[in-house]
């Protein structure tokens, strides 16, 4: 009896969806893709900003999003192995509640690393679990959310102007030297009619200049998801 007690006790219990996970520290199992990483950065006037840590964007076999955070100081223990689309196990770790501006995922907790983590990249993919996810939405579901600083929206459209310069003189955004602004605006016209202005900062600024530059023919549609 005693020895298949033992047998069914060392099954190991399969990874929780994030829709499982409560408050608090956990010592259960998460598996997930890692869909987007970005620094975590408070903006100051007239300086680079202060580093908070690393921002995470996760998904499970559900099709969940959930928002991961790493402290700066892990970051060096974890920043080498973070790459994007790769599929991650991880064990120990603190879910806190979500900010309440600019939340970018549908679960309402944030998992946390913390000092107790293990986070581990598997070698082989899972089919299961989507490599990205995104909903075309229109310019009233935008106009409803204005200004709430709520929930950041993945958004797709026609360029229309790129830091105010029409498209058909081909701009040339990327320099030489320094420069260039932390930032680009664009004009971005809707499916459903209505021209929005979309800024892109640090890191996808510098992205969105290489990839208009390099394209073989001007660039006239812009899909920007989280």
């Amino acid at each position: 009896m005693s020895k298949e007690i033992a047998i069914r006790t060392g099954v190991a219990s399969p990874p929780l969806l994030f829709r499982q996970v409560s408050p608090g520290p956990r010592d259960s199992t998460l598996q997930f893709r890692l869909l987007h990483f970005w620094d975590a950065r408070k903006n100051v006037k007239g300086g680079p900003g202060i580093l908070f840590g690393i921002e995470m964007l996760m998904i499970d076999t559900e099709g969940t999003l959930a928002q991961g955070f790493i402290g700066q100081n892990r970051r060096n223990q974890y920043e080498k192995e973070l790459h994007r689309g790769s599929i991650y196990t991880l064990t120990n770790y603190y879910a806190s509640n979500r900010k309440v501006m600019y939340h970018v995922a549908d679960q309402r907790l944030v998992i946390c690393i913390s000092h107790a983590s293990a986070m581990s990249k598997d070698e082989e993919d899972i089919d299961d679990i989507l490599r990205e996810r995104f909903r075309v939405r229109s310019f009233s579901e935008f106009e409803a959310n204005c200004d709430l600083r709520g929930d950041l929206h993945d958004v797709v459209g026609h360029l229309k102007l790129v830091d105010g310069q029409a498209l058909h003189q081909r701009p040339v955004l990327c320099t030489n030297d320094d420069s260039a602004s932390r930032k680009v605006m664009v004009h971005l016209q809707l499916k459903d009619g209505p021209v929005m202005n979309v800024f892109l900062w640090d890191e996808a600024a510098e992205s969105f200049r290489l990839k208009f530059d390099g394209s073989a023919a001007t660039p006239t549609v812009l899909l920007v998801t989280t």
